[in-house]
C-alpha cells in the first residue's frame, strides 16, 4: 500500500483504540450495573464455573453495607488504596469457597434488582448486536500510571469469562453459567502496558484444558515485579459488562496480520475505501435493459421474487462490480441480498455477510432457511454459535 494510505489507515486505527481511563478494561470502578463478588477464591470459582461447567447462584450479604463500605474506604484511602488482601483468605478452601454460591456485598432486595437489570440489559444487547458482553472478571491488576507521583490505584481485570444469567421463572434464583465462548485476555490492558512508558509484556491466556489459573496469576505477578506498588489481586471478582468490539477491529486492521493471511488479499478494496473511491466502470446494463434478452432461466439461481432493477443489481454483482444498494425500508434490500447469496452459492462462491444489527442478519438467515439454504450458512460471532463445538 502507498505511504498515504498507510497513514490514513494508521490514523483510523488509532481512533478505535481506547486506552484512556474511561475504558473499564484499563481503569475499572464499581458501577450500578455490576455485582462485586466477595470472600471467594478465584481458583475455586474458575474450577466450578469454567472447568466443570456448573451453574452458580448469588448470595446476599447480611453485612453487605459494612463490606461494601470497607472496600470503598480502602480504594479511596490516601494511605494504601488497597482492597482487603488476598492473604486474609485461608490457603485451604472452606465450605463457602467450594459450594456453588457466590457471596456478594449487596443486601437481598438490591441484589435481586441488580441481577434483573443486568439480565435484561445483556439479553437486549444479544438481540440487537448478537454479541455477549457480560463477563465475570476474575483477578484484578492494581497499577499506577506514575510510580512516583500517582496517588490513585487503577484497577484492571485480568481474566474475563463470558457468562450469562438465566432463571426458570420469576420466583426462581438467577443462575450464572459459562457460555462456552473463549475466555479472554484483557487486550486493552496488554496494549496499554506494552507501551514505551511501561514496557511490560503480560502473559497471554492459553485457552486449553492445560491452562492453570494460578500459574497465570503468578506469571502476571512476575511480569510486573519491577513495579513496587503494583499488585495482582487474584481473588477480586466482579460481574460486569465489557466490550471488546472496537479493540478487535483495531487488531483486524493491522496490516501485519494481513501479510500472514493470503499475502495482502483485499488491499485494492482498502485503497479504494481510504483513497479516492472506487473507479468502477459504468454498468453494462441500463434501466431499459430487457432481462429476457440477456438472462436465460437456466442460469438463474434466485430464490426470491425480484423485479427488473433488483435483477440488474444481481447481474452487476455477478460481474464483479463494487456497488451500493440504497433504499428506504420495505423496498426489498434484504430480499436482494438473499438472492445475491443464493446466486453465489449456486456458482460455487463464498460470501461474507456482515451487519452491525443482529436483526438484519436474522432476516436474511430466515429467508435462506425458508428456501432450504440455511444449512449452507455458518453463523459466526453470534450467541448461537460455539467455537469449541464447531471445531
Amino acid at each position: 500500500m502507498s505511504k498515504e494510505i498507510n497513514k490514513i489507515l494508521d490514523e483510523s486505527r488509532k481512533d478505535l483504540l481506547n486506552l484512556g481511563f474511561k475504558n473499564p478494561l484499563i481503569s475499572h470502578s464499581q458501577r450500578a450495573k455490576q455485582i462485586m463478588i466477595v470472600d471467594e477464591l478465584a481458583t475455586e470459582v474458575y474450577r466450578l464455573l469454567y472447568v466443570n461447567g456448573r451453574e452458580m447462584s448469588f448470595e446476599p450479604s447480611d453485612e453487605a453495607e459494612n463490606i461494601a463500605q470497607e472496600y470503598s474506604d480502602e480504594l479511596d484511602s490516601d494511605e494504601s488504596l488497597e482492597p482487603p488482601d488476598d492473604s486474609d483468605l485461608n490457603s485451604s478452601p472452606e465450605a463457602r469457597h467450594t459450594d456453588r454460591i457466590l457471596q456478594t456485598a449487596l443486601p437481598s432486595q438490591k441484589l435481586q434488582s441488580r441481577l434483573l437489570t443486568i439480565h435484561n440489559d445483556a439479553r437486549t444487547y444479544l438481540e440487537e448486536q448478537g454479541v455477549n458482553i457480560l463477563f465475570l472478571a476474575i483477578g484484578f491488576l492494581h497499577w499506577y500510571e506514575d510510580a512516583a507521583t500517582a496517588q490513585e490505584a487503577r484497577r484492571a481485570p485480568l481474566l474475563l469469562i463470558p457468562v450469562e444469567l438465566s432463571r426458570k421463572n420469576a420466583l426462581a434464583r438467577f443462575q450464572l453459567r459459562y457460555t462456552g465462548d473463549d475466555i479472554g485476555d484483557n487486550l486493552s490492558l496488554m496494549e496499554k502496558l506494552r507501551a514505551a512508558e511501561f514496557n511490560i509484556e503480560l502473559p497471554k491466556i492459553d485457552d486449553s484444558e492445560e491452562f492453570d489459573i494460578q500459574e497465570y496469576f503468578d506469571a502476571v505477578a512476575q511480569s510486573i515485579k519491577s513495579k513496587k506498588r503494583w499488585k495482582v489481586m487474584q481473588n477480586e471478582m466482579t460481574l460486569a459488562f465489557f466490550s471488546f468490539g472496537k479493540f478487535l477491529m483495531y487488531k483486524d486492521l493491522d496490516p501485519a496480520c494481513w501479510q500472514q493471511n493470503n499475502g495482502g488479499a483485499g488491499f485494492s478494496v482498502l485503497k479504494s475505501l481510504l483513497g479516492d473511491g472506487f473507479a468502477e466502470q459504468e454498468s453494462s446494463y441500463v434501466d431499459e435493459t430487457h432481462i429476457d434478452d440477456i438472462l436465460s432461466p437456466a442460469e438463474v439461481h434466485q430464490v426470491k421474487d425480484a423485479d427488473s432493477t433488483q435483477i440488474l443489481a444481481i447481474l452487476d454483482v455477478n460481474s464483479g462490480r463494487n456497488m451500493v444498494l440504497q433504499g428506504p425500508p420495505g423496498t426489498g434490500k434484504s430480499q436482494t441480498i438473499t438472492n445475491i447469496i443464493a446466486e453465489c452459492i449456486g456458482c460455487g462462491r463464498k460470501v461474507l455477510f456482515v451487519s452491525e444489527k443482529m436483526a438484519a442478519l436474522d432476516v436474511v438467515k430466515s429467508r435462506l432457511d425458508e428456501v432450504g439454504l440455511g444449512d449452507a450458512v455458518l453463523e459466526l460471532h453470534s450467541h448461537r454459535t460455539n467455537k469449541k463445538k464447531g471445531a
